[in-house]
């Protein structure tokens, strides 16, 4: 899962977003790629079959599974939603991520 930049930590508690006004954590820092890997795996389904069955039941997800990738892809849009809402209140963004040696602070217009 996708996290601010020095939070090691292995389980994370992700934000609420209606309570994002109240998180001390910068979510503006999450590394750009390891979001966008998180967001590629999540997208991915399995191969369609060589051989196609009438009903291909060997291809279901257990609901476990189901519900803890439906989770993943909550954290993760949270996390990324809350990041935006910091930036537009501090006002600024680093580009092309926190963690580039070339990052640079950009101001962000809201409206």
């Amino acid at each position: 899962m996708a996290r601010p930049e020095g939070d090691r930590r292995k389980a994370v508690v992700i934000p609420n977003v209606s309570k994002w006004r109240d998180e001390i954590r910068d979510w503006r820092k999450l590394n750009c790629f390891a979001t966008a890997e998180e967001w590629q795996e999540l997208q991915e389904s399995a191969p369609a079959p060589k051989t196609p069955r009438l009903y291909s039941t060997h291809l279901r997800l257990d609901p476990e599974a189901i519900q803890r990738r439906q989770m993943r892809l909550e954290q993760l849009l949270n996390a990324v939603a809350v990041g935006n809402l910091q930036a537009c209140e501090e006002g600024t963004y680093w580009t092309p991520s926190f963690t580039a040696r070339t990052r640079s602070s950009q101001p962000v217009r809201c409206p």
